[in-house]
């Protein structure tokens, strides 16, 4: 979703990724479930962030890291989902295995093409 510019060490939103989920906020629930308070609160980021996403939790908020199976176990319950009806995106493969091992559909994020790639059956575009 971001990276930090190495010089100045300020976020940069990926654009091409938030331009792709624009249109899906009015099909599903879009949230951001993060480790970093400097995400959502940086000054370059909220308004853009807090427009486009239904709700933002913490791991923190939560009581359990995002390494953690329950950690995704206690999202699900805060958005009153079953972990199969949660699309996880995450660049930490030990994140990634541990939503997988509660039963969320998870995707190792590489790079925007590989995660669109892997995004269209989840949306029915496949």
């Amino acid at each position: 979703m971001l990276d930090v510019d190495a010089v100045s060490g300020e976020l940069i939103l990926n654009q091409e990724l938030l331009t792709f989920l624009k249109p899906l906020k009015e099909r599903y629930q879009l949230c951001i479930y993060t480790s970093s308070y400097q995400l959502m609160y940086a000054p370059n980021t909220h308004p853009t962030l807090g427009s486009l996403f239904h709700k933002v939790l913490f791991a923190k908020q939560l009581n359990w890291p995002k390494s953690e199976p329950e950690s995704y176990l206690s999202l699900a319950r805060e958005l009153g989902l079953a972990p199969d009806q949660i699309i996880f995106t995450d660049d930490t493969q030990r994140n990634i295995v541990a939503a997988e091992q509660a039963g969320v559909n998870a995707i190792h994020y590489n790079s925007n093409f590989d995660l669109f790639e892997q995004l269209q059956p989840f949306l029915g575009l496949a």
